[in-house]
């Protein structure tokens, strides 16, 4: 569950840590974002950059890697990890207007979890979750074991290297 938190701290919106830094600040990028399809192992957790005319993709890729390193390093601001607890609790609540969200809503309670209290249950779990928890998952995961990164370019140019 506090990954979740955590994709939400670095990739829900225009706020998030991803898009800010890189898009705003350092204007590395065009566009920044990403996301966790974090459901059953193995989970994909992933980060995107659109580099920015003049930059590099190992620019992007860097400030990308350090985004998810200060996970690790920092916990998440109170302020970030209420907007992050927001911003799920508005998934949550558009996640089950209709009869069919809330049937996929069970389902994903008895497929995954084994228990199909959990589809009311969730709500409680991630009100619950702490910057600690965050930072606890972040050096579990965000590794550079679990790490692949990818640089796709135009046909025809060069990334200076493969990693």
């Amino acid at each position: 569950y506090p990954l979740h938190i955590a994709s939400k701290v670095l990739s829900d919106g225009q706020s998030a840590r991803i898009y800010r830094d890189l898009v705003y600040t350092k204007q590395l990028a065009l566009a920044a974002f990403g996301g966790g399809n974090i459901i059953e192992d193995p989970n994909l957790f992933f980060a995107v950059a659109i580099v920015q005319p003049g930059k590099t993709p190992q620019e992007c890729i860097d400030a990308l890697i350090a985004e998810f390193d200060r996970l690790k390093t920092e916990p998440i601001s109170a302020n970030e990890l209420q907007q992050a607890k927001n911003q799920w609790t508005r998934d949550y609540i558009i996640g089950r207007e209709s009869n069919k969200d809330k049937a996929e809503a069970l389902a994903h309670a008895v497929v995954i979890h084994n228990d199909i209290k959990t589809a009311d249950g969730e709500f409680d779990i991630f009100m619950n979750i702490a910057a600690s928890d965050v930072q606890r998952v972040a050096k579990t995961y965000f590794t550079p074991e679990n790490r692949l990164v990818l640089t796709i370019m135009p046909k025809g140019t060069s990334t200076g290297g493969e990693r």
